[in-house]
């Protein structure tokens, strides 16, 4: 079975999702509000065929349209999708995939009682790289995950919004998906030194269902661009790094050992065993994340079943985001999510 998809918004991100469309052969018409972008792209002879217009009501009424892809500003998201899926739409919806969790709620509502797909768009769960981590810490070599903290830095883009909700969703998505948990408790630290009232740093604590602990930092105001990943397990130790896509698994640990001779030996001496191992490099394929995801929904769509960056997913990050500001704003210590 055939789909065929419609775009609403066409901005910066937008380019890349019409892309892969158009190139997955999905693509039947896409819309856009500036009126230069709707002309630039209705003469691109890459595009023959598309329909491209302002007005995305549109789509609503086109029986062949199964399902809508939604790039479009965060405060958007809640309107368009509950006419898409009211519509008789599936949906894909840029994260987040609204700003409160009450409208995320809604949208997962709509959705199951319409028997309709929903796909966020957390790219990271489909990169190689994080897939291949989580085939590494979910298997016996690795055992039990002890706690996880995440680095995403770099300077500039400083954002309004502030680097809490411009770039925590990207690490709640992951760790979500790692773990096949939620976050239940978070606490925020965080400071503005650019714009008064606009943090750029943040330090956060995320505790899960399930009792990992997890930490971020994130980052507008630093020298290097990282994108690092730890988990420490109780057999080994991974490193994740997503923009050189390795994951390295180092075959060290700590471990209480009961000794039988203390007496010439510190207290730690006689408790704790150090294992220090060989460190091993996993082959990472080289696939397009975005490409990857597309692919996921559409499948879904036409099987109806439910892709991995589902609606409860996107829910999840949005519950969570919202706690991290809470937390920030009332200086509240642990805030429940």
């Amino acid at each position: 079975m055939s789909i065929k998809f419609s775009q609403i918004g066409i901005g910066y991100w937008g380019v890349n999702i019409l892309r892969n469309l158009n190139a997955l052969g999905v693509l039947k018409s896409a819309y856009d509000t500036n009126k230069n972008i709707v002309v630039k792209y209705k003469e691109n002879p890459a595009y023959n065929g598309i329909n491209f217009g302002l007005d995305y009501t549109e789509c609503l009424n086109d029986p062949e349209i199964q399902a809508v892809a939604i790039i479009t500003p965060p405060n958007t998201h809640y309107n368009i999708a509950r006419e898409c899926l009211n519509a008789g739409k599936s949906v894909f919806i840029e994260k987040p995939m609204t700003l409160i969790p009450e409208e995320s709620e809604e949208i997962v509502k709509i959705a199951k009682e319409k028997n309709l797909v929903i796909c966020v768009g957390h790219i990271f769960l489909y990169s190689p790289e994080i897939i291949k981590l989580k085939e590494v810490i979910t298997s016996d070599d690795f055992g039990v995950i002890k706690y996880i903290y995440t680095q995403r830095l770099n300077l500039g883009k400083v954002q309004n919004c502030g680097v809490i909700l411009d770039l925590s969703a990207h690490d709640i998505s992951i760790l979500d998906y790692l773990l096949d948990d939620y976050c239940v408790e978070t606490k925020v630290v965080a400071k503005s030194h650019v714009i008064p009232g606009v943090e750029d740093v943040a330090f956060i604590s995320m505790n899960y269902s399930k009792g990992v602990f997890c930490n971020l930092h994130l980052s507008w105001l630093d020298p290097l661009k990282v994108r690092n990943l730890i988990v420490v397990g109780s057999k080994q130790m991974a490193v994740c790094d997503s923009i050189d896509k390795k994951v390295d698994i180092y075959n060290s640990s700590v471990d209480i050992e009961e000794r039988s001779n203390i007496s010439n030996k510190s207290y730690a001496d006689h408790l704790l065993s150090y294992k220090y191992g060989d460190v091993v490099s996993k082959y990472i394929e080289n696939t397009e994340p975005m490409k990857l995801e597309l692919e996921d929904f559409i499948s879904c769509v036409k099987v109806g079943k439910v892709p991995i960056a589902n609606g409860d997913v996107g829910l999840s990050v949005v519950k969570t985001m919202t706690a991290m500001k809470k937390a920030l704003k009332n200086n509240s210590g642990w805030e429940k999510v």
